[in-house]
């Protein structure tokens, strides 16, 4: 059980880590007056890669249902 616990905790420190750096990423970004360069390396490199994940899970999951019917 402290495995379980202690692999959560190491999560989180890393989650918060990650976090932590990508805010002082984004700041420097906009210090230097590169906020949109900074929105569109995260558009591109994180939003649209999740949201291609997530689209085609969704539409797998209709086109399984819709094969059902």
């Amino acid at each position: 059980m402290s495995d379980t616990h202690s692999d959560g905790r190491l999560l989180e420190i890393e989650r918060l880590k990650i976090l932590t750096d990508l805010r002082e990423c984004l700041r420097t970004y906009d210090v230097l007056g590169l906020w949109r360069d900074a929105e569109d390396v995260l558009r591109r490199d994180v939003v649209r890669p999740f949201l291609k994940k997530v689209c085609a899970l969704h539409f797998f999951l209709i086109l399984s249902l819709l094969n059902t019917l």
